[in-house]
């Protein structure tokens, strides 16, 4: 087998799609900007007057000297577009997951994940103290099996975790059930939303939206450095919920949230909050993708999540995919992530900003590579 790319790739991005390696130029079907708001000229200039008034960091904790009028907007945005009361901004989305989980450990009586979830929130957990339980992968059945078992334990509440979509395949975690489960018992869900908000839902605020789940009967956790193209995580619930994990260490013993950083994620959420068409854009143009994929005989799994999973059933057919990809200058996007297959595979995410034309030639790239 051929090595065709460097197991740390350096790239270069320009012009929203396209990325440069080794001095080539290729469409680029990587990473997670959904929307390209990363490049987005109103997102700039809003970080660039910010960094100009401000400077860039407030230099101190949130919980001593470092909170800013900026970081308590941005909270207020979050939590207004997610429909939850309260926000709290962290650092990233994995430090967000284990904020959150340290701070809930003791009101809950168990933690019922999915085997498959992701790294950030297994190494939370085990951080904490309380009892946990897997189930298998976006599976109500087993959970209901494993809450059954443990509902006549003393003082039984469960919190049921679980990531917004499969982490390979994009396809949609059955929450609504995981919620009704989860309610039967006084527990709640907890959702992790990073790919997902932004980009499902009427309006793109997430799976919560899809699934029409009320902002009491769950906690969500996000990220703002996929759609929204910034940085930075947050978890979202009630007021309490809020108060307690500014009280964490992992959170009192962090800098606070870099000031150009917060002008530009308002920005951002303001620009999705004002124009769904993009979000709506975007699931027609992955569907579209998917549809096509399976009319070609290539199975996959048609949901709205903007990405494609290919994975190699051979170093032959793997070789094939990677020499077609680059005979249309696209960027072979193949992948090694935790938890995800154990030999890698093409991993291609769509954005609001591809042209029909080029997602076309990403479906043809891969029809051809596997057809050989």
């Amino acid at each position: 087998m051929k090595e065709h790319i460097d197991k740390v790739p350096v790239l270069t991005h320009f012009d929203t799609v396209y990325t440069k390696y080794h001095s080539k130029k290729y469409c680029f079907f990587g990473g997670y900007d959904y929307h390209r708001l990363g490049s987005n000229p109103a997102i700039i200039a809003e970080m660039h007057s910010a960094a100009l008034t401000y400077g860039l960091n407030s230099s101190g904790s949130r919980q001593t000297t470092g909170t800013h009028p900026l970081h308590l907007q941005l909270e207020k945005a979050i939590a207004d577009f997610t429909g939850h009361a309260a926000a709290i901004l962290t650092n990233s989305g994995y430090l967000a997951n284990i904020t959150a989980l340290l701070a809930l450990q003791n009101q809950y009586s168990h933690f019922f994940f999915d085997e498959k979830i992701h790294p950030s929130i297994r190494d939370a957990m085990r951080l904490c103290a309380t009892p946990k339980v897997a189930f298998l992968h976006q599976s109500v059945e087993d959970l209901e099996i494993k809450t059954k078992e443990l509902a006549k334990s003393e003082n039984f509440r469960p919190l049921v975790l679980s990531e917004a979509t499969g982490t390979i395949y994009g396809i949609i975690s059955p929450v609504e059930k995981y919620t009704q489960l989860a309610e039967k018992y006084g527990g709640k869900v907890f959702i992790d939303e990073a790919h997902t908000l932004g980009v499902l839902g009427k309006t793109g605020r997430g799976l919560a939206e899809r699934a029409a789940l009320s902002a009491e009967k769950r906690l969500s956790v996000g990220t703002l450095s996929k759609a929204f193209g910034v940085f930075g995580g947050f978890v979202c619930g009630t007021e309490e919920e809020i108060a307690a994990m500014r009280k964490v260490n992992a959170y009192v013993g962090s800098s606070a949230f870099p000031l150009n950083l917060a002008a530009g994620a308002i920005k951002s959420i303001q620009i999705i909050s004002e124009g769904p068409s993009m979000v709506m854009n975007l699931q027609e143009k992955a569907l579209t993708a998917k549809k096509q994929l399976n009319e070609w005989g290539i199975s996959h799994p048609i949901y709205e999540t903007p990405v494609i999973a290919i994975l190699p059933k051979s170093d032959d057919e793997k070789d094939s995919l990677f020499q077609s990809l680059k005979e249309y200058e696209i960027f072979p996007s193949y992948i090694n992530y935790p938890g995800g297959p154990a030999n890698g595979y093409f991993r291609f995410a769509l954005s609001s900003a591809h042209s029909n034309e080029q997602i076309d030639s990403l479906i043809t790239a891969i029809r051809k590579g596997l057809q050989k």
